[in-house]
């Protein structure tokens, strides 16, 4: 079987992501989120950067989709969210590709199943609309997009 091709993403990258997710949070008058939930691990970077841009507070879920060979587990596991979360919140993960952890996510904790619930990636593998249909949410940020094929190596992640 031949190796998944790997789409590299800079730190330059990542910092621009943030701050198109900075500018359009900031641009929502209506429904502007109270609290940022990080779904760990590769929501933590992501959600810590735009917790103290927005200054808000973070909350912190912890997922397990693929097993220590990369493989996808039959079923997301989710942790008990660490932290306090307020009205409207942000979720945020480092990608977003078949869905499968942010839907067990919004499916964990009923506070979350609001539609004005807003999800931002620094990148994706789906359209926009996909993903709103898929998850029955309003707001989807995701600045850099990435075929579905590819995987996403973030600068944080060991080779």
């Amino acid at each position: 079987m031949p190796a998944i091709e790997k789409v590299r993403i800079t730190w330059e990258q990542c910092f621009g992501a943030v701050s198109v997710i900075e500018t359009q949070i900031r641009a929502m008058s209506n429904n502007a989120p109270q609290s940022i939930l990080a779904i760990g691990r590769g929501g933590f970077i992501l959600g810590t950067m735009l917790s103290h841009k927005l200054d808000l507070p973070l909350a912190a879920v912890l997922t397990k989709g693929y097993d220590k060979n990369d493989k996808a587990l039959p079923k997301v596991e989710v942790s008990n969210i660490i932290g306090d979360l307020v009205s409207s919140v942000l979720i945020c993960d480092d990608v977003f590709d078949s869905g499968k952890t942010f839907k067990a996510v919004l499916q964990n904790d009923l506070r979350l199943s609001d539609p004005t619930t807003i999800v931002a990636v620094i990148a994706t593998k789906q359209s926009g609309k996909y993903v709103k249909d898929f998850l029955k949410i309003e707001h989807f940020i995701a600045p850099i997009k990435v075929k579905p094929e590819k995987w996403c190596m973030f600068p944080w992640e060991v080779e």
